[in-house]
């Protein structure tokens, strides 16, 4: 992997974490918690919905070039699987725990708990329902600490890729892109997402998915596409056929986009900012929630509910909790290392 290539993933993968705060930064419910309020309505479905969408997809693509990137034999594999032990069950784990722990701790502060959702008291739960609902699911597809789905889901497909390098070793792991995009469409849950853009991202995402064609004016052609579904209210539980191909061209074309945008010699470590920002973009999505509902929350509380204050609330609480997070993260580093490195697996 040359130097475009690695400072590419970097960049790409800080976006998609601030696109997924955006996603968790929205009032839902329109027209009931933003009654009346049509601009931040779809101002929220332009960047939550129709961009949003396209983070967890992305990060599952990259995880699965890295995975493969340099898998020369079976003892490689098994190398990977045993760094993916500290790098990812180990910061679920941590990450979860903490989620639960907050919940419990908040619970004796009522001024603060005033800013969360209702939570249950989970230290009158048996202790195995409690284990359940925090490491596997919460009874809605999630673990308590909802956003780390996306990584439960990921370790549970890091146990299936002895099976998937038995293929890739075969050279037949093309033929598994298209079997798991069958079952993509097929089924329309969130696994089988996961497993197709996981593999679709170890063969892909280092080659040029378009010939000829412009990959920003197919990312335009995206744009309008899931603008005219969602503005439409055209999608259905579960997510119907068209999202899934709409996605998928919009994910296709960004990553290709990206190349069209930056400069063959752009290099992170000529901005400053930025390439520390990159560096913490896993520990922004371990722990961004719940604190970025308590931001949002707070914005509202101080400017009082108008449209205003909701759009400010939506647009600038992403950006505060990174912030916060980052610096936290950074002192954390500094002064706990080994703390940071246990919680981030070493990222």
């Amino acid at each position: 992997m040359n130097t475009y290539f690695s400072n590419k993933i970097k960049l790409v993968s800080f976006i998609s974490i601030l696109l997924v705060l955006y996603v968790h930064s929205d009032f839902h419910n329109y027209p009931n918690e933003i009654l009346g309020m049509p601009f931040n309505h779809y101002l929220q479905i332009s960047i939550s919905r129709i961009l949003g969408n396209l983070a967890v997809p992305l990060f599952y693509c990259i995880s699965g070039y890295l995975f493969f990137c340099s898998a020369d034999n079976w003892e490689t594999i098994k190398q990977k699987l045993k760094r993916r032990v500290s790098s990812l069950i180990i910061p679920y784990i941590i990450a979860a725990t903490a989620m639960v722990a907050f919940f419990i701790g908040i619970k004796m502060v009522p001024a603060v708990s005033s800013f969360m959702n209702g939570q249950p008291d989970y230290l009158s739960q048996p202790i195995n329902d409690l284990l359940y609902k925090t490491y596997i699911d919460n009874g809605d597809g999630s673990p308590i600490a909802f956003h780390l789905w996306f990584l439960r889901d990921l370790i549970v497909i890091m146990a299936a890729t002895p099976i998937l390098y038995f293929f890739h070793k075969k050279r037949l792991m093309p033929f598994v892109v298209i079997a798991l995009a069958a079952v993509y469409l097929l089924f329309q849950n969130q696994l089988s997402s996961a497993f197709f853009y996981f593999t679709f991202g170890a063969v892909c995402l280092d080659k040029k998915v378009y010939g000829r064609i412009n990959p920003i004016l197919a990312f335009i052609a995206y744009l309008a596409l899931a603008a005219f579904i969602y503005f439409n209210n055209m999608e259905v539980e579960p997510v119907g056929t068209t999202i899934l191909l709409t996605t998928f061209l919009g994910v296709i074309s960004v990553w290709d986009a990206i190349d069209e945008v930056l400069p063959k010699d752009y290099s992170l470590d000529k901005h400053k900012v930025l390439s520390t920002a990159c560096k913490y973009t896993f520990f922004i999505y371990l722990f961004h929630e719940p604190y970025i509902n308590i931001v949002r929350k707070l914005i509202v509380k101080i400017c009082g509910e108008s449209s205003f204050s909701f759009a400010l609330s939506y647009l600038a609480s992403p950006l505060i909790t990174a912030a916060i997070l980052i610096g936290f993260g950074m002192v954390l580093r500094k002064y706990l290392p080994l703390a940071y490195k246990i919680s981030t697996g070493g990222r």
